[in-house]
């Protein structure tokens, strides 16, 4: 393939990766039975002729003068980006778990997820990795499949569809070689010749919509600040601190079409239920530490940006609403009916558009340059999240993943937990996927502020299952 220029967006996500942070973004597969790495290799390799872009690697410009380029990778090596990790006891009834009380994903699974979410990507390779998961042992194990793609490679529609086109049970590639034939890379002074002409066409596309887009949003957010009667500053909280370099992933599943009746009675949406468990479950956590504070939360909403983009060659397409988690209200609907009435309003008039976070990304031009990542490792050492307010609370994210259905070598996959990156001062991600008709709930958090984070997860299933049996 021809060189392509990362995307300023793009580019923003490397510098997660810091000493206590990673731009790792990590879908955890559970299947119905057990696999073989010979078997989960020779699936992949089938289908990596239809993702030339699993093929590409990094290309730093010469003494950081540009934002880093997509180049195929001559030394590319399957190989070395599917790996297997066997738990011999890690199943419940074993010892690893002998109350069984873990759900779909054991404990022991749950930890070696996380410590591949946390091992940074090696940047002279493709961005990703495969890692087989074989847990129990012979007669009744069972397979994991983690799949880990940098962020800076895929927002969550690019990750479903690299997700669809490996493991789509309803796709089988016709039998062909692999004739794929790295392109060698320019030289670095084609290379910002290329840029400058890019950059010489941004301005000229995108000058007046990216300042007619700051406009907006500027005067979008003093009419919020007028209107609202609830402040937008996010409060302090017990995980919106500097974070430590451990996670801890909690996961569980609820069936979809439980809540439909409840939903029309209210005329609420999945989402608006899924930010009630959220905010059910932490109120409950922070009253008790005695830490609940006055005002609501500040949630950071992603949703996927429509028309054209800014840069064409973006691989990350969101845009970020903001909306409020009412931790504070304790009428479990006068809480739910709340949160539609925010959630619409975050909905319809994002206060980051895709052009506002395009522009903003070409002003932080130092985002990857190495003095950025000491700066923020410095920060990390003096802990200065830990006395600087953060702008939102945690984020919620959830995904759509409508009639997949996915198995990897005949062997059928039975649910998709996410498992997301953090960010400094933020030690709380929930993300949701829906697939085969469960909303599959994968949250993470900073081990050091939130260690029990599946209690939290278990809180919002009870919330759940209250909520439906409104309907």
């Amino acid at each position: 393939m021809e060189p392509v220029h990362v995307a300023p967006v793009d580019a923003g996500y490397l510098s997660m990766d810091a000493s206590n942070t990673t731009g790792n973004v990590t879908l955890v597969l559970s299947l119905a039975g057990d696999l073989t790495l010979p078997a989960l290799r020779a699936h992949v390799q089938d289908r990596l002729p239809l993702l030339p872009e699993l093929r590409r690697v990094l290309h730093e410009v010469a003494w950081g003068m540009d934002r880093p380029w997509w180049v195929d990778d001559a030394a590319f090596d399957l190989g070395r980006h599917v790996a297997e990790h066997r738990l011999p006891n890690a199943l419940p009834g074993d010892p690893a778990d002998p109350a069984g009380t873990s759900g779909d994903i054991p404990p022991a699974v749950r930890e070696a997820a996380t410590r591949v979410l946390m091992q940074p990507l090696d940047r002279t390779r493709p961005l990703w990795r495969i890692d087989l998961v074989r847990a129990g042992r012979a007669g009744s194990r069972r397979a994991f499949v983690c799949v880990t793609i940098h962020h800076a490679m895929a927002d969550g529609t690019q990750f479903l569809h690299v997700l669809r086109t490996l493991f789509d049970a309803h796709s089988h590639p016709a039998p062909q070689g692999d004739t794929w034939a790295a392109t060698a890379a320019p030289a670095d002074a084609e290379l910002l010749r290329r840029s400058a002409t890019e950059s010489i066409e941004w301005m000229w596309r995108n000058t007046f919509a990216a300042a007619g887009s700051i406009a907006g949003t500027v005067g979008q957010q003093a009419w919020q600040n007028v209107t609202t009667t609830s402040t937008q500053s996010a409060p302090v909280t017990p995980f919106n601190k500097t974070l430590s370099s451990d996670r801890a992933w909690g996961v569980a599943s609820v069936s979809i079409g439980a809540s439909q009746a409840v939903r029309r009675r209210l005329g609420v949406t999945l989402n608006d239920l899924l930010h009630a468990m959220v905010a059910e479950a932490l109120r409950d956590w922070m009253l008790a530490r005695r830490a609940l504070p006055a005002t609501p939360l500040v949630v950071l909403v992603p949703k996927v940006a429509a028309g054209t983009s800014p840069d064409p060659g973006a691989l990350n397409r969101i845009e970020m609403g903001v909306s409020t988690l009412p931790t504070h209200v304790t009428d479990p609907v006068a809480r739910l009916r709340t949160i539609h009435a925010a959630m619409r309003q975050a909905k319809d008039t994002p206060l980051f558009t895709e052009t506002v976070m395009d522009l903003a990304a070409r002003m932080s031009t130092t985002s990857t340059s190495p003095l950025t990542r000491y700066a923020a490792d410095l920060a990390v050492q003096w802990r200065v999240m830990d006395y600087v307010p953060t702008g939102t609370n945690l984020v919620i994210s959830n995904v759509s993943m409508g009639t997949d259905r996915y198995e990897i070598a005949d062997v059928e996959v039975t649910h998709v937990h996410p498992l997301s990156p953090l960010s400094n001062g933020q030690g709380v991600f929930v993300t949701t996927q829906g697939y085969r008709g469960h909303l599959d709930i994968g949250v993470t958090s900073c081990a050091q502020l939130m260690p029990d984070v599946q209690q939290v997860v278990d809180a919002m299933v009870a919330c759940y299952e209250r909520l439906c049996a409104l309907g």
